[in-house]
């Protein structure tokens, strides 16, 4: 196979090093981190006035930076082919480092790293904010999901709701009594100044019955407080959004399918919007679903890299990108079906994968000092597993050990799923004396339509009494009718909607919401506690770290390990273990992986370190513990 070398599109004369070229792939838990093993090509100046050689091409990419070109702050494309029985084939496609490079007399000497890969993405690609994807117009407030939430309140506003709804029933209860003796009175409409008691009594009732139930939902939202709303984004959309920025597809079947694909950041929060509406004007809070003034995303700097590290370390994931499309999904997870299988080779030696057992991990989301539900509702926030010797003989003797913290970086959003002491107060009240008020603005609309025929009449007299000489220089109005308060939903629909202590978010939490389009429906969903959970974490990514053979992880985390030889290796086999560096044994009965290879183009061999899955013990159990905070 011969090589050919390519820079800005242009084949240029082979590096003063080619001949030393070999392909060193180090795949690190499941990352395909593939480079170059010669970390610095040697562009040699073979011809000084020619303008296609690879020193001259990289020297002008330099200089360029002055005259308003590229200069050093952006790659130049580098391509590695081969040509192999007639067909060019690629091996290495990215750019060389001009920033990083080494400057002689005729010599440019640079690194090169593949564009879109996963060396690339961890090597500063992805440090980007949220905030400049927002400042380019990749992140819209379309791409917000306003999410509602309730605040929880404390003993002395049961005592105020308490006290507040004696003052209302007895007011009420006493309104009932003056209507009963308005009935009274108007049995007997033709006495003496009767008519106009009875228009004055209706309008005095009507306008206190409307107070009442004024000062009834506004002492429910002073000391409830109503609905407000929260700007978020789910990490599905992050993450597209991200990798769109950088000219990437997206893949997962764990982000992009329930019920991950519902999970959204909470962004952190420290200012307020002010509300001055009467008797909200001390109340802080969004109390509508309108975007505008809210941040979905999460800010303060956060990165795309800060979010595939909490994904990697959330999931258990592997990270891997073909230059087109990047991949998420678990550790174990078969990238391709065209597996590698080893060649027979006999007497190997091995070694056991002691250095990757752990005997503690521990799972664990973060709480919110500013808000105690994180504390509070603490069941699902720490899970941990211990795997001991079902066997012992000698306790000094004992080879287990290791721990392994597994931190979220997260708080849980907790769901509402019960009414406070105060929501239950005003529930009974709204839902006893609902039905009571209902009925009385049934008769007292009754009693307004009469009214109003009688003030009516009573105009028509005045007007025509003005016709005769008589002017009365005034007209009686109408009484307004009002519809009924609907007291129930104050209450009942809350139940669902995320729960905080206050207004501000000092830590990010993690919830699953719905995307509906009325935003009071965007309630967390009923499996938000159980999948946002430190035991879900384990039981669904983590559980395969395990020594234990169980469902799903048969063999146990369990290997032997060789140092694999030289041996024939074409370009269809690096093809293969670059899309997946699970391999299958000789006999094709095991599977296993390739850890690390050194491959020699030009001689087709390599030699590295692969592992084969093979259960070597069996005297392990798994010790399951998950802390309630009590």
């Amino acid at each position: 196979m011969t090589q050919r070398f390519f820079i800005d599109g242009v084949e240029v004369k082979n590096p003063l090093n080619y001949a030393l070229n070999e392909i060193e792939v180090n795949f690190d838990k499941g990352d395909v981190k593939a480079q170059v093993s010669i970390d610095s090509w040697e562009l040699g100046v073979q011809d000084p006035a020619d303008s296609s050689d690879a020193a001259n091409i990289a020297l002008a990419r330099k200089d360029g930076g002055l005259t308003g070109g590229l200069g050093v702050t952006e790659g130049l494309p580098f391509r590695v082919d081969i040509d192999k029985a007639g067909v060019q084939l690629n091996i290495f496609d990215g750019y060389l480092n001009l920033w990083k490079a080494r400057y002689g007399e005729g010599v440019v000497t640079a690194p090169a790293t593949e564009q879109g890969k996963i060396d690339w993405l961890k090597g500063g690609a992805c440090d980007f904010s949220f905030e400049y994807l927002e400042y380019l117009g990749l992140i819209t407030e379309a791409n917000y999901i306003m999410v509602p939430y309730v605040i929880q309140s404390d003993w002395r506003a049961a005592m105020i709701s308490t006290l507040s709804i004696f003052f209302i029933t007895d007011k009420l209860v006493a309104e009932i009594e003056s209507l009963t003796e308005l009935s009274v009175e108007a049995a007997n409409p033709f006495e003496a100044t009767s008519i106009a008691r009875i228009v004055l009594r209706i309008a005095y009732l009507t306008i206190l019955l409307v107070s009442l139930v004024k000062l009834a939902i506004d002492t429910y939202n002073m000391v409830v407080q109503p609905v407000k709303y929260h700007a978020t984004m789910r990490v599905v959309d992050l993450l597209t959004i991200g990798f769109q920025y950088l000219g990437l597809n997206f893949s997962s079947s764990i982000w992009q399918n329930y019920p991950y694909n519902t999970i959204a950041i909470l962004p952190k929060k420290h200012k307020t919007i002010e509300n001055t509406d009467g008797v909200f004007a001390a109340v802080k809070g969004l109390f509508t679903s309108d975007k505008i003034g809210q941040k979905g995303y999460p800010g303060e700097g956060y990165t795309m890299s800060d979010l595939l590290a909490f994904i990697q370390t959330n999931c258990n994931a592997k990270i891997v990108s073909d230059g087109t499309t990047v991949r998420i999904e678990r550790q174990d997870y078969n990238l391709s079906t065209a597996q590698y299988q080893l060649r027979p080779v006999d007497g190997l030696e091995y070694t056991l994968n002691e250095e990757d057992f752990v005997s503690n991990f521990i799972l664990e989301y973060a709480t919110d000092t500013n808000d105690k539900n994180t504390m509070q509702k603490y069941l699902g926030t720490i899970y941990q597993v211990q795997i001991v010797p079902q066997s012992v003989l000698n306790k000094k003797m004992v080879l287990t050990s290791r721990v392994e913290r597994i931190n979220i970086n997260f708080a849980r959003g907790i769901r509402k799923t019960e009414l406070t002491f105060p929501e239950k107060i005003f529930n009974v009240f709204f839902k006893s004396i609902g039905e009571v008020i209902d009925l009385m603005v049934q008769v007292f609309k009754a009693l307004i339509k009469v009214a109003n025929a009688i003030i009516k009449l009573i105009n028509k007299i005045i007007k025509a009494l003005g016709k005769i000489g008589i002017d009365i220089d005034f007209q009686i109005p109408t009484i307004r009718q009002f519809e009924p308060t609907n007291f129930s939903d104050l209450i009942e629909d809350r139940l669902d909607m995320m729960i905080m202590d206050n207004d501000d978010v000092n830590v990010m939490k993690l919830i699953m919401v719905g995307n509906n389009a009325n935003a009071r429906n965007n309630k967390l969903l009923a499996d938000n506690e159980s999948v946002i959970s430190a035991k879900y974490l384990w039981d669904n990514f983590h559980f395969i770290k395990s020594f234990v053979p169980q469902p799903g992880n048969e063999l146990g985390n369990q290997y032997y390990i060789y140092q694999t030889p030289k041996d024939y290796f074409t370009y269809e086999d690096y093809v293969k273990v670059m899309a997946d560096n699970k391999i299958i044994s000789a006999d094709g009965t095991e599977q296993g992986r390739i850890d690390s290879f050194k491959w020699n183009i030009d001689e087709q061999v390599f030699s590295g370190q692969h592992r084969i899955q093979r259960t070597y013990t069996k005297n392990l159990i798994e010790i399951k513990t998950e802390p309630d905070g009590r």
